[in-house]
């Protein structure tokens, strides 16, 4: 049987992993530079990270692919995790926030113009994920929640599904915004085959690439760049 952990046992795991987070860079750095490298993060100005950890993933963004004043603000469940990221980030003053996000994310409507969540969507039940997605797409901006009447293109779309995979909407939407650029970062390669396939009809792959981040074992991440086709 299989279960997630609730938000007081994930509170307590990562208050006592948290000095150990340092140690995990040998299986996430080659999935995180590449979406560092992909994402369009010039172009960013307003982050989110959710699950931010000790601020790695930040501290690259911001010292090499975020544009001058970009603003960031990280969440993390766990107090131990955001001491360690406030040390580590260098640009002072950058909001670190505690919170569940089981709960809902503390932040006004239309704040964000990107959020990421680089593993957390993994660790929630399927519930949770939908709230927390839901919650995310509250937060962007007008353009990007599609409630304006003439919403403007994004140049660029970033999704980092669970192992199911997109949900057959999510794709169709994916497909009527028309980007200019699909960065999709998965790990289940079948899902995202049956993903790709529907995106085909708008888009063309222009770069595919596997990450052995568990080596003998049948865990692959897979990273994929596709451009709008017309």
């Amino acid at each position: 049987m299989v279960r997630t952990l609730n938000s007081t046992e994930a509170r307590a795991y990562y208050e006592r992993f948290a000095q150990n987070q340092e140690s995990q860079g040998w299986y996430e750095d080659a999935a995180l530079d590449w979406l560092a490298r992909h994402g369009d993060f010039g172009q960013a100005k307003s982050l989110l990270e959710i699950g931010c950890g000790t601020g790695r993933f930040a501290q690259q963004l911001l010292t090499r692919h975020s544009p001058d004043g970009a603003r960031y603000v990280g969440l993390d469940i766990s107090w131990a995790m955001l001491t360690s990221a406030r040390d580590r980030l260098p640009r002072t003053g950058t909001p670190l926030v505690q919170g569940d996000v089981t709960a809902g994310l503390p932040f006004a409507a239309g704040r964000f113009d990107r959020v990421i969540a680089a593993y957390l969507l993994d660790l929630l039940s399927e519930q949770e994920a939908r709230t927390l997605i839901g919650e995310a797409r509250r937060v962007l901006r007008e353009w990007a929640r599609g409630t304006r009447p003439d919403p403007v293109k994004p140049d660029l779309v970033v999704v980092d599904p669970p192992r199911a995979g997109l949900h057959p909407r999510v794709v169709e939407r994916v497909s009527e915004l028309a980007p200019r650029r699909v960065v999709y970062v998965s790990c289940n390669p079948a899902t995202l085959a049956r993903d790709l396939k529907v995106l085909a009809s708008t888009f063309r792959i222009e770069m595919l690439e596997l990450i052995d981040l568990f080596p003998q074992t049948f865990h692959i991440e897979a990273l994929a760049r596709l451009e709008r086709a017309v």
